[in-house]
């Protein structure tokens, strides 16, 4: 498994079996991981609609945490 963060508090996991795949995730209030979302990787490059997917999602998460 590797990870890396993509900005805005979304670092994600990525665990290779026949292909890749891709969960973003953050920590809330420093005791919970929350996952927002996932997908198969298909290229490279990470998908940036993922990437701002997974922030809208933290975004809504922590707005009705809050």
């Amino acid at each position: 498994m590797a990870g890396k963060n993509y900005g805005n508090g979304s670092p994600n996991i990525s665990a290779t079996l026949s292909d890749i795949c891709r969960i973003f995730y953050f920590h809330h209030k420093n005791t919970l991981y929350v996952a927002t979302s996932g997908y198969i990787k298909k290229e490279m490059k990470t998908d940036q609609d993922e990437i701002e997917k997974a922030q809208k999602l933290r975004q809504i998460f922590t707005e009705e945490m809050a």
